[in-house]
């Protein structure tokens, strides 16, 4: 007889310490399991924003279709989403298109499922 669910507590614990110049406060670091990701907020918002924002959108077909997928994200990610954080700015800067550039045009990605524009020259 096999059982049905694979042992769900943690094999080892890892624990993170903080730079000494935070220690003053008492807080000697966050003990968490390495080999569960939800047990850190960043991880598991990160995870979170990917899949409400990409992979609930599509049908992953195989490893390799999800790598392609992750990576056109990133790069969306990256070069056109606004982040509050960054003064609704993206993490690599866009140069600003004047009109003489030419005309706008829709550029689709991942497939059709987000779109930007910019000026092409015709």
């Amino acid at each position: 007889m096999v059982p049905a669910l694979p042992r769900a507590g943690p094999r080892w614990r890892v624990r993170r310490r903080l730079p000494r110049a935070s220690g003053c406060d008492g807080h000697r670091g966050s003990a968490h399991s390495g080999a569960q990701p939800w047990q850190s907020p960043y991880v598991e918002r990160v995870i979170g924003s990917i899949r409400r924002e990409w992979l609930d959108n599509v049908v992953v077909l195989h490893e390799r279709h999800l790598r392609r997928l992750l990576s056109a994200y990133f790069d969306h990610y990256h070069r056109w989403r606004c982040h509050r954080g960054l003064a609704l700015d993206c993490p690599e800067p866009r140069p600003i298109q004047s009109p003489e550039q030419g005309a706008v045009v829709e550029v689709t990605e991942g497939g059709g499922l987000y779109r930007h524009y910019e000026r092409w020259a015709a």
